[in-house]
């Protein structure tokens, strides 16, 4: 056999077999900060979509999505400097660090969450006088007596995000809070849209 019909032989087989999968797509290092796992991620239109765990923070840039899903009591934390298109998310479990016993987590409670994502956001570039705020979350998902309103985790999660928000000057410019329905948030860093998806309530954009 001649080397072009060698050619055409190995031509048939490659074929026949599929070209070789390509790995999950990761994000680079440049797009991962505090709190993030690194874990393989959804590739929509050539622009990556991180997903945000509970009690994680990370920081991103465009043209790079953050996401958190399912959020209930807790509180999704977004703050977005449109100059140098980098956006933040903060996914807060519970109100307050003072009365967390050997937690370190900052980005686990409202009081502390606001001042880590700024921190992490300074860090990437971002400029301070900058940065607003949208936040969502903070539903009441569990049915309570009329005395136990105090407890509803949800507000208490709202309010101390708000006030780390006052004290860091960074101004809240939209929420979508309250209510008892989860609700899934993507941060878009190109505009600084938080796109909200809930069952039931349908889809909004603050």
């Amino acid at each position: 056999m001649n080397l072009d019909g060698r050619l055409d032989e190995k031509t048939k087989i490659i074929k026949k077999r599929g070209a070789p999968s390509r790995p999950p797509r990761r994000a680079p290092a440049s797009c991962l900060k505090a709190g993030a796992s690194g874990g393989v991620l959804s590739v929509t239109n050539d622009s990556l979509v991180i997903t945000v765990g509970i009690a994680e923070l990370k920081v991103a840039r465009f043209p790079t999505t953050l996401s958190v899903i399912g959020l209930g009591s807790c509180i999704g934390v977004c703050l977005y400097d449109p100059a140098t298109q980098t956006g933040g998310i903060a996914h807060v479990m519970l109100p307050e660090l003072i009365k967390a016993k050997g937690n370190v987590n900052r980005a686990k409670f409202g009081d502390t969450a606001v001042e880590a994502l700024l921190e992490e956001m300074l860090k990437t570039g971002a400029n301070k006088g900058g940065v607003t705020a949208k936040i969502a979350g903070g539903a009441h998902m569990f049915h309570l007596p009329e005395e136990r309103n105090s407890m509803k985790l949800g507000e208490r999660n709202a309010a101390a995000v708000k006030l780390a928000l006052q004290k860091c000057n960074i101004m809240l410019t939209a929420e979508d809070t309250g209510g008892q329905h989860g609700r899934t948030i993507l941060l878009n860093t190109a505009t600084g849209c938080v796109l909200i998806k809930t069952i039931n309530y349908g889809e909004k954009s603050i």
